[in-house]
């Protein structure tokens, strides 16, 4: 009897000072193990599906089925296809795309909340690299160039300003030569653009307007008053013979309208 009342009063005690006994169990609704957080939430652990026995992560969920943390998704073959992190259901932080048919890393980006957000990679299926640049909050920002996925030689090289590109810009064959260049405004292509021949060797120049090619009024206004047409008539006068009295050809009236 003593001891059962030792028990009791064991239990009283530390009701009082505090602390509730916890128990681990499975979650039978999500198939997961509820574990607390730093801000003491109840977390729901559950393994990616298809994930390989050598990956211990688990992909993690709040009291109210927010999705937090590193998640990871993989293929029915068990190949690693994206690892994303969320905030609250958000996408915060860095993301990894992977090609679904080897695991290999074909994209690198970060976001915050909801936006990406810093240095953007892309890349072929064989990881060969093929774009690079900056967002700022979902846009694009800063220097960013392209490259041809047969080779990895240069293709394109500009910077853009709120997702508009902006300033000197250069396009470049797939054998390194350069192929155009010319200055964008607000997106645009404005004022003067050189283009070149597979050689590298100048060809020609033209100039741009808001995005359209400009007339060189010079030339138009030479064409046009090339393609003008002269109207002249040729009036004669009512003498027959054009013969004045004094026997002297009359000159025909030439009229111009």
């Amino acid at each position: 009897m003593f001891k059962y009342f030792h028990i009791i009063a064991l239990i009283i005690l530390l009701t009082l000072s505090g602390i509730t006994p916890s128990f681990s169990q499975k979650d039978s609704k999500k198939g997961g193990t509820p574990t607390n957080n730093i801000d003491n939430t109840e977390m729901i652990e559950v393994r990616p599906e298809n994930a390989p026995r050598s990956d211990k992560s688990r992909n993690k969920r709040d009291a109210l089925g927010r999705k937090q943390g590193l998640w990871k998704y993989y293929t029915d073959e068990s190949i690693i296809l994206l690892e994303i992190t969320f905030q609250n259901d958000v996408k915060h932080g860095p993301l990894i795309r992977h090609h679904s048919s080897n695991g290999v890393i074909t994209e690198e980006s970060n976001y915050f909340n909801g936006k990406r957000d810093g240095e953007y990679k892309r890349y072929t299926y064989n990881g060969l690299l093929t774009t690079e640049g900056f967002y700022s909050m979902g846009r694009k920002n800063g220097l960013w160039m392209t490259y041809f996925a047969v080779n990895g030689e240069k293709k394109t090289e500009g910077s853009y300003a709120n997702g508009k590109k902006i300033g000197l810009w250069r396009y470049y064959s797939s054998k390194g030569k350069l192929k155009s260049e010319g200055e964008y405004k607000e997106g645009l292509m404005e004022g003067e653009w050189k283009y070149y021949d597979n050689d590298g060797t100048p060809l020609e120049q033209k100039k741009y307007m808001k995005g359209a090619l400009a007339e060189d009024k010079n030339a138009a206004g030479a064409t046009a008053g090339k393609n003008k047409k002269t109207n002249v008539k040729v009036k004669t006068t009512k003498n027959p013979d054009n013969k004045q009295k004094n026997g002297t050809t009359t000159p025909p009236v030439v009229k111009q309208d």
